[in-house]
């Protein structure tokens, strides 16, 4: 099962996950945050975790409304950033080598969304704005090959997206 479907607000994330708590990133959290620490690893795993209900928001959004929902406090993610940096990074290097490549890849279609957003379509950049807009069919099939092959691995491709059976799976 996946760490992101065994949240319960009533259950410490340390006490669920005792084997994460001596690791060096995520042993600071718990030093700096204490009582709190367990919402704060939460907290990362809700924003970064690519199983995450919230990964489909844009990452701004995503920190704000964790921020304020789950930390009480929409200010929580701009003070505490750099205090949260290391631990993210490491929680981030526990990905596979498909949601690595997925992740850029979001990473990357969201910085395209931004700068697409921000430019000015006019007689100077209506071409090249064109080109890019055609070129995102492109990137998208290229994107949408990665989910699969990470749900591939993750084994939860069947008929229709469904979740294998015991059978189809070859476990009886």
């Amino acid at each position: 099962m996946s760490i992101i479907n065994t949240f319960d607000p009533k259950y410490d994330f340390w006490e669920l996950y005792p084997d994460l708590s001596f690791i060096e990133e995520f042993k600071e959290i718990k030093t700096r945050y204490k009582k709190q620490s367990s919402d704060v690893m939460w907290f990362i795993v809700f924003c970064y975790d690519l199983e995450s209900k919230y990964i489909q928001l844009p990452i701004d959004e995503r920190t704000e409304l964790l921020s304020k929902d789950l930390m009480k406090d929409i200010k929580f993610f701009p003070t505490n950033k750099q205090h949260l940096e290391k631990a993210i990074t490491r929680w981030q290097k526990f990905d596979t080598v498909a949601k690595r490549h997925l992740r850029q890849w979001m990473e990357t279609l969201d910085k395209r969304t931004k700068f697409l957003k921000d430019c000015e379509y006019d007689l100077d950049t209506f071409e090249k704005l064109d080109k890019m807009a055609v070129g995102t069919a492109a990137i998208f099939t290229t994107f949408k090959k990665l989910n699969e092959e990470l749900q591939k691995e993750q084994g939860v491709l069947a008929k229709g997206g469904a979740k294998p059976s015991l059978a189809d799976s070859g476990e009886i």
